[in-house]
């Protein structure tokens, strides 16, 4: 999550020291902040790391770039998607998975493709090149992706060591604990409910 939109929110800062390889410690900062879908009440509680920038701005699209329509009866989770700007925040893996429904629009070879979500439709895939204006952008590491994206990981298990459960679930997992057991052959048995 960037800086400015914890701020605008007024969401609660805190600090906690990550070790970054062997010898160097990191201060980070991180928040907690519920998401939810405009549309149903879909909602969740995630921690989110807090830093000044997620990404370059995206790219504006005029309707003249677009040459899709995207059908009217569509309630998009970002209806100004077109308009680009500044990406607020990035949603784990985790939680993506969890977000995609059943439904998927593919407007035809070469375009986007329409993917339900409970937050809304969205609209993913590559882009023709419409724009005319081709950007790269390098970012160069010194050190392999997959150890960038196992700290990346651990970072986000960190922060979000201990479930956040509702009552009714808490509960839930105290009477499996209380009353489940596995035997040697991996099969469950209850002590709750008497077996004839």
């Amino acid at each position: 999550m960037t800086s400015r939109l914890s701020q605008d929110l007024q969401l609660k800062i805190h600090e906690q020291d990550i070790e970054i390889g062997a010898t160097c410690t990191q201060n980070t900062y991180y928040t907690k902040a519920t998401i939810g879908s405009r549309f149903n009440g879909y909602c969740a509680t995630l921690n989110f790391l807090v830093i000044e920038r997620v990404t370059r701005n995206l790219p504006v699209l005029t309707k003249a770039d677009r040459p899709w329509e995207i059908p009217p009866n569509l309630k998009l989770a970002d209806p100004e998607y077109h308009a680009g700007g500044e990406v607020d925040i990035v949603i784990g893996i985790g939680l993506f998975w969890n977000l995609i429904c059943i439904g998927q629009i593919r407007l035809s070879r070469g375009l986007p493709v329409l993917q339900k979500m409970k937050l809304g439709w969205i609209i993913a895939g590559d882009l023709p090149n419409v724009l005319g204006d081709l950007r790269a952008m390098c970012n160069l590491s010194l050190s392999r992706l997959d150890t960038q994206i196992e700290k990346f990981w651990n970072i986000e298990e960190s922060l979000n060591h201990h479930p956040i459960l509702s009552s009714e679930e808490a509960r839930c997992e105290e009477l499996f604990k209380k009353d489940v057991t596995r035997d040697n052959d991996g099969k469950f048995s209850d002590n709750y409910i008497p077996h004839s």
